[in-house]
């Protein structure tokens, strides 16, 4: 009786295994992006044999995964089914690869609209009707990445080229505001994906963030209603923060990957070694915020605060690796060779944090100071310091009947203090 218990469990086991579903990974842009230079797409924009090829290749597709139509009055419309595509992953292509067919044909009917001397009605028709097929089949990607199960990068993928092909619909429609709002989705998540990966990625990342960014200014430019701006603005905040999740999730993951080769960092001609892996995180992480705060030309005030508490957090990291080490009795050179790089770490860590915030108050510092000689310009610089303030306080609190908060003199000795320290 025991020996058959025992055996019985691995069965168990290997059943529960064979049950699981593995998430599998497909890079979506970079697999267009060269089948598009392969076929005829790119240099000479030739969308005609682009989409001659995708038809023989879905016809491959089709047969190969016995996923058949059937022919004259045989012909049965089938859907594509989640079942099918995690008996056959390759099945998942088919409503890609027909997104890719419709958007190349409202490609070629735009490129004859503009050799047309008029307009066509017909043809304009035509091509709103291809990319919404487009559309159709760039959603129904979507829906099968997320319940395939896949992992977080494909989805992140597939739900930019969804909303990117949603928003190119929108534009030829001129609705201008739909547009916008799937076009900011598609822009935030090539953004952060044109930051990690490899040299390749993050180039295809970064010039698909161009490209959608004029598009984004040429509907800003046609939607000229402030109100719809400031409407559309928060539209697209909330719909970011709804795949910030899974953008953090890709981020994180990235960094940890980095992190596997990351083994040292320079600071004032001082090599130091990172060994734990969460700190290997935070000095990546930290890394990565510096770039994003410098590569803008006017930071906003989140971003100086996101930064510095990037910061604050890798601090307090690197001082309880330096706590716990310090808690050690033996362990020789090797522990105070360690020791001595926490050390540093945490001073180079220190520094930074500092040089951070005396910019940002050196930058609050101007504004401020700005705004107080235009507040002294408008009341009169012989008016006295008390009577400003006064002035100030109730501006501020009333509007002044255009929003503009004034800055007030012990906001600039407060600051100024701030940065002597």
């Amino acid at each position: 009786n025991q020996t058959i218990t025992m055996a019985s469990a691995p069965m168990e086991t290997n059943a529960d295994i064979s049950k699981e579903v593995i998430p599998f990974a497909l890079n979506v842009h970079e697999m267009v992006m060269n089948i598009q230079q392969q076929h005829g797409l790119r240099p000479d924009n030739d969308y005609v044999q682009y989409r001659h090829y995708l038809t023989n290749r879905l016809r491959r597709i089709r047969t190969l995964g016995n996923f058949k139509y059937g022919k004259g009055r045989g012909f049965v419309q089938h859907e594509l089914t989640i079942e099918e595509t995690r008996e056959n992953e390759n099945l998942l292509m088919i409503p890609l690869l027909n997104a890719e067919r419709a958007w190349s044909y409202a490609m070629q009917i735009k490129q004859e609209l503009e050799l047309a001397k008029k307009g066509h009605g017909k043809l304009t028709s035509h091509l709103i009707g291809r990319l919404r097929k487009a559309s159709i089949y760039g959603n129904e990607f979507e829906k099968i990445c997320l319940s395939h199960p896949a992992d977080a990068r494909t989805c992140l993928e597939a739900t930019a080229y969804a909303s990117w092909l949603k928003g190119s619909l929108y534009l030829e429609q001129e609705k201008w505001k739909e547009s916008m709002e799937s076009f900011s989705s598609a822009l935030t998540i090539c953004k952060e994906l044109g930051t990690v990966g490899t040299i390749e990625q993050q180039d295809l990342f970064c010039s698909r963030a161009e490209s959608i960014e004029q598009s984004l200014r040429y509907c800003n430019y046609n939607l000229k209603d402030d109100d719809d701006i400031n409407e559309l603005g928060a539209l697209a905040t909330s719909g970011n923060k709804a795949i910030q999740s899974k953008l953090d999730s890709v981020l994180e993951k990235a960094r940890r990957e980095e992190a596997m080769t990351l083994e040292e960092v320079t600071w004032r001609g001082k090599t130091i070694a990172i060994r734990s892996q969460e700190l290997k995180v935070v000095v990546l992480r930290a890394r990565a915020q510096d770039e994003e705060l410098f590569k803008s030309d006017n930071a906003s005030e989140n971003l100086w605060t996101k930064t510095i508490g990037v910061y604050d957090d890798a601090l307090k990291v690197a001082r309880e690796s330096l706590q716990a080490l310090e808690l050690l009795t033996s362990g020789g050179g090797l522990v105070e060779s360690e020791r001595k790089d926490l050390k540093l770490l945490c001073s180079m860590l220190a520094y930074k944090k500092s040089q951070r915030m005396q910019s940002r108050h050196l930058k609050l510092c101007l504004q401020l100071k700005k705004k107080w000689k235009m507040h002294v310009l408008q009341h009169g610089a012989s008016s006295s310091p008390e009577q400003n303030n006064a002035s100030s306080s109730s501006t501020s609190s009333s509007g002044g009947g255009s929003g503009v908060v004034v800055a007030r003199a012990e906001d600039l000795v407060h600051l100024f203090d701030a940065l002597k320290q």
